[in-house]
């Protein structure tokens, strides 16, 4: 769980401490910290294997439910609610795939497949819509570790939960 402390402090918000701080203190706390509401933000890459597994072990596996989202960024060009089969197969495949892989048939969950402009909005809007305590969101290590992507910022400037960050 120290991959929370990995963030480097480049071009991040300015209330970053609050934010390492209160996570810290919501998940260190508490040694048997357990959770209602996960929401795993998914990739379909290797990188979602870890934040899986983190929910799977955070999760209060009787009562609580995981929310796995898997958002289709459509292109200005296009019309939001445009029909795109292959990406549409594609993202269904991703959150089956996890069913299948990850032995959640065991856990409450859902899988939501999303279509927005931008998927950090979209993760946001349905983490409220979940009453999400927790997102459970990766970066894979390669990534520039100064920089984090555009979905991952906005997702940790605009969540109304803690953010639980995972590099792997």
């Amino acid at each position: 769980m120290m991959i929370v402390a990995k963030f480097l402090f480049i071009n991040l918000p300015k209330n970053i401490f609050e934010i390492i701080n209160k996570l810290f203190h919501q998940f260190f706390d508490k040694k048997e910290a357990k959770f209602q509401s996960i929401l795993v933000a998914l990739s379909g890459k290797t990188n979602d294997i870890k934040s899986i597994s983190i929910a799977k072990n955070l999760i209060e596996k009787k009562s609580g439910v995981i929310t796995f989202v898997h958002v289709l960024e459509i292109d200005l060009d296009k019309p939001i609610d445009i029909e795109l089969p292959e990406k549409t197969s594609s993202g269904d495949k991703i959150l089956s795939n996890i069913l299948k892989k990850h032995q959640i048939q065991t856990y409450n969950h859902k899988s939501v497949l999303l279509q927005a402009r931008n998927a950090g909005p979209a993760i946001i809007s349905e983490a409220s819509n979940q009453s999400t305590e927790v997102i459970i969101i990766s970066k894979k290590n390669e990534q520039n570790r100064s920089s984090l992507s555009k979905t991952i910022k906005y997702v940790l400037e605009n969540s109304q939960c803690s953010v639980l960050l995972i590099q792997e």
